[in-house]
């Protein structure tokens, strides 16, 4: 999960359900972070916040929630984020 470090906040829900603890790091001159996890599960995430909004209708196939939107758009009025 992604923390807000200066008010200890979540953004969003876990990276993965089962892959157990992991290790994070942003590679130099990269938009992602990249997870190891004990399992030995990795994964790449891009951080920029296009990809994040992006990232649900891939994922999930949904739009994003009121509260994700608000994270992501604060102050902005909830919109659609999928293609149609």
């Amino acid at each position: 999960m992604l923390w807000d470090t200066a008010t200890w906040r979540p953004y969003g829900q876990p990276l993965t359900d089962h892959a157990g603890l992991g290790w994070m790091y942003f590679p130099p001159r990269e938009p992602v972070v990249r997870t190891s996890y004990e399992s030995g599960l990795v994964t790449e995430i891009d951080v920029r916040p296009s990809a994040w909004v992006a990232a649900p209708c891939r994922a999930a196939n949904r739009y994003l929630t009121a509260d994700e939107s608000d994270q992501l758009r604060p102050g902005e009025v909830t919109r659609p984020t999928c293609p149609a």
